[in-house]
């Protein structure tokens, strides 16, 4: 899919980058950038289409930005919800990361109904509900 941008924030380390190049061998779509700080963070995941973790700390920007969040664990891990909001344990799988991404990507109606799902924190509310609150109080 020539349209599909990766970013991964990762350390720039001479180890890390020798490895990853190794692997990725060259790959166009795939960039390289410093971890984020907290202003890029937010700046960029308005940006995303779909984010990708192997933790849950993406959860909340991505449950009020309407964006799927694949959230990536070991299979041993029994203690990740399948469904949390707008995110989805899958498991450390190239199977199954391929299978995720290609229905993300393929199906809209599957898009959709993942952006959908109310999250598990009440608390939590997307940008139009956030929007709506603040017009109803000025």
């Amino acid at each position: 899919y020539k349209e599909v941008i990766f970013v991964i924030p990762i350390k720039l380390t001479t180890l890390v980058m020798e490895l990853a190049n190794r692997i990725l061998k060259g790959q166009k779509q795939v960039y390289f950038v410093k971890p984020f700080n907290i202003l890029e963070y937010q700046s960029f995941m308005r940006r995303a289409w779909l984010v990708m973790s192997d933790n849950t700390h993406c959860l909340e920007e991505a449950q009020i930005l309407g964006i799927p969040a694949l959230i990536m664990k070991d299979p041993s891990n029994n203690g990740t919800r399948q469904d949390q909001g707008v995110g989805t344990a899958i498991n450390f799988s190239k199977v199954q990361l391929v299978d995720w991404m290609e229905r993300l990507l393929l199906d809209a109606e599957c898009y959709e109904t993942i952006t959908k799902r109310p999250s598990p924190n009440p608390k939590t509310q997307s940008i139009e509900q956030m929007m709506d609150l603040l017009f109803q109080n000025s």
